[in-house]
């Protein structure tokens, strides 16, 4: 019942070093500033990176388009405007 969302990033230690780790959540929550106006108000949203994805498949663009189609298949992420 509230208006605000909450969001929880986590990226497997076995996934890379603290850097490429970092780097992976900064674009997650950079995507997530992007669309954040069109996600329905008093979401908990949690995004897990586990070690079965490289790192060499994660981009800003990839990362953008993932977490697009997982929000809508969820549900939670309204038409755009």
């Amino acid at each position: 019942n509230q208006n605000i969302n909450f969001l929880g990033i986590a990226v497997s230690v076995k996934t890379a070093k603290a850097v490429k780790r970092n780097q992976i959540k900064r674009w997650i929550r950079e995507n997530y500033t992007l669309i954040e106006n069109r996600v329905k108000p008093g979401c908990r949203i949690v995004f897990l990176w586990k070690k079965k994805v490289s790192y060499e498949f994660a981009n800003f663009e990839n990362i953008k388009k993932d977490m697009e189609k997982i929000l809508d298949k969820a549900g939670i992420l309204e038409e755009k405007s």
